[in-house]
């Protein structure tokens, strides 16, 4: 279903489902493959009604088309069906999916000014387009001058999924336990410190050296602790000088 379109307010950047990446992009993707209208649809040699807001699926097709195991998209519906934004119906053939508040995202009237508002638009722009070309290059001068001026753009900080933990951790093959760290930061609220943590693979590259350093200072202690309680150690390694 390539034509069309569906309404996203800005409030979403306020869900959880916005703090994941790869979340909110399978959540847009499910958004999309929900019909606008009633339909049937065939499978095998049957009819299977499907309402508004509604599509069929598999957790097979998902998971190939988002790339990942089917445990992550199994997990992830799950998700979405305790926080009420899904409902889904799971057969031996298929997986039929109901968007909860479907219209809140496709209103038909809405869809209608739409319409009218993108023929509008579109005819704007193409005026709009020609009666600016000539402007481009001082569009060009203004942007540099900004970027000269030192001003920068704060980027928010978005939490890995585990997923990409573990990957990154076989990449570094450093040994950190992945699930560990995943775990530890989901915990303290991806809080580095007092501060909000900024850039998470810095974070597992700072982990693998008190990873590294934790068993050599626990050694040594122990080794020095070991002098103390026997004394004998200490007088044979005099002897020897």
């Amino acid at each position: 279903m390539s034509n069309g379109w569906i309404n996203l307010h800005r409030c979403i950047q306020e869900h959880w489902i916005w703090q994941d990446a790869h979340r909110f992009k399978w959540w847009v993707d499910l958004l999309l493959r929900a019909s606008h209208k009633d339909t049937k649809v065939l499978i095998d040699s049957s009819l299977v009604e499907c309402k508004r807001g509604q599509f069929i699926t598999s957790l097979y097709a998902l998971s190939s088309d988002w790339n990942v195991s089917r445990d992550v998209v199994r997990n992830f519906l799950s998700l979405l069906e305790k926080d009420s934004m899904i409902i889904r119906k799971a057969t031996t053939k298929y997986t039929q999916i109901t968007i909860c508040n479907y219209d809140s995202y496709q209103s038909e009237a809405t869809t209608n000014s739409l319409q009218t508002h993108d023929e509008a638009t579109t005819n704007s722009l193409q005026t709009h387009l020609i009666n600016n070309i000539d402007n481009t290059s001082t569009s060009r001068s203004i942007s540099n001058s900004n970027r000269e001026g030192g001003k920068k753009t704060q980027t928010k900080f978005i939490p890995p999924t585990l997923e990409e933990v573990i990957a990154y951790c076989k990449e570094r093959g450093k040994g950190v336990n992945a699930e560990r760290w995943f775990n530890h930061y989901v915990t303290v609220g991806w809080m580095v410190g007092k501060n909000k943590m900024k850039d998470w693979r810095a974070a597992v590259r700072k982990w693998e050296d008190s990873e590294y350093d934790k068993p050599k200072q626990s050694a040594q202690k122990n080794t020095d602790k070991s002098q103390y309680r026997n004394p004998a150690a200490v007088y044979s390694s005099e002897s020897d000088i």
